[in-house]
């Protein structure tokens, strides 16, 4: 029940917003922000498209529906440690930069460049935490229980929570900072299709008829950066693998605009590649944690030795999964796009 009451907060909050003059808009959101209430995370959910939309109304649904989400894992992140706060908050900022270059050939590119900027730089932030957030609870504590005979975990846990508590101040100072207001409010000004969001001037055509052309460019620039996937250092596979959200995504943006099984097998594909990625990614930030000078525990012996067995685990993961995820891209190179 609470949960329902909370949604409508969001949905009543976002009226409010969208509804409010721009001159009197940052004060609104700030008193919000500032005011104590119950907090949850989000989920993602998908915009209330239907075939027949202009595209103008298409873009403001699917920028109405991202606006949501980063709100609500917003507050969450502000006022809980609930660690899936900060992983929706990520994946909100991701699903918008998704849907800001579904539009980038149409009018009002430019503004949307600018937010997909400070999206970026945002995620950017919150991604510090959700990082940490991933070592700590899904690397470190499940190895620590898993050999309690290792003195070293104790030190290394609590010099990694220090850190996370840290991290998820800094955070939200960010967010209650004039770049992370400013950010809300061009978002706000987006989904509320003024002006500057430069929504009004786009073709009238159906956005179904528009889809396929939206989705071609991300397909295509997934394709290019997974060729010759074996030879592909670690920075390219960072590439591939923020192609391929950026996919995902917007194929689930424009899914209620696609017959369901199409939208699904793909969906499932890419979620499945995603995952590989995942792993591979965490070794990588897991090396970057506790291999440079400054490093949790860098002087306890015992602390650096349990890092080292979570480091080794990670590593003989990330090579297994790399085999699975060469199997599963030529795979899904192999399939043809369900929108053409």
């Amino acid at each position: 029940m609470w949960l329902m009451k909370m949604a409508d907060d969001i949905e009543r909050q976002l009226a409010t917003l969208i509804g409010t003059p721009p001159s009197r808009r940052a004060a609104a959101l700030s008193e919000w922000l500032g005011a104590e209430a119950a907090a949850a995370p989000r989920k993602a959910k998908p915009p209330a498209l239907r075939p027949g939309m202009p595209p103008a109304e298409a873009a403001r649904s699917i920028y109405r529906e991202c606006l949501r989400q980063v709100l609500a894992d917003l507050r969450c992140v502000l006022r809980s440690g609930d660690p899936e706060g900060p992983h929706q908050l990520r994946v909100g900022l991701r699903r918008l930069r998704a849907g800001l270059r579904l539009f980038r050939d149409l009018p009002g590119a430019a503004a949307r460049a600018r937010l997909d900027k400070e999206a970026r730089w945002l995620g950017r932030e919150v991604g510090a935490l959700r990082d940490l957030d991933v070592i700590f609870l899904e690397m470190l504590r499940p190895a620590a229980q898993a050999t309690p005979q290792e003195p070293g975990f104790d030190p290394l846990l609590a010099a990694v929570e220090q850190r996370r508590g840290e991290v998820r101040e800094g955070l939200r100072k960010v967010l209650l900072g004039r770049r992370g207001r400013d950010f809300l409010l061009a978002l706000i000004s987006l989904a509320a299709g003024e002006t500057a969001s430069g929504t009004e001037d786009m073709p009238t055509r159906p956005v179904e008829a528009l889809a396929p052309q939206m989705l071609d460019p991300i397909y295509e620039r997934v394709r290019k950066r997974g060729r010759r996937i074996r030879r592909l250092d670690a920075e390219q596979r960072h590439s591939l693998r923020k192609a391929l959200k950026g996919l995902r995504y917007a194929i689930e943006l424009l899914a209620p605009l696609f017959p369901a099984k199409g939208v699904r097998h793909t969906r499932k594909s890419l979620a499945v590649l995603q995952d590989s990625f995942g792993a591979l990614n965490d070794a990588v930030v897991l090396e970057a944690l506790f291999l440079q000078a400054d490093a949790p525990a860098a002087s306890d012996p015992a602390a650096c030795r349990a890092a080292g067995r979570v480091i080794g685990v990670a590593q003989y993961r990330a090579r297994e999964d790399w085999e699975q995820l060469v199997r599963r891209w030529h795979f899904f190179r192999e399939q043809q796009p369900f929108w053409r």
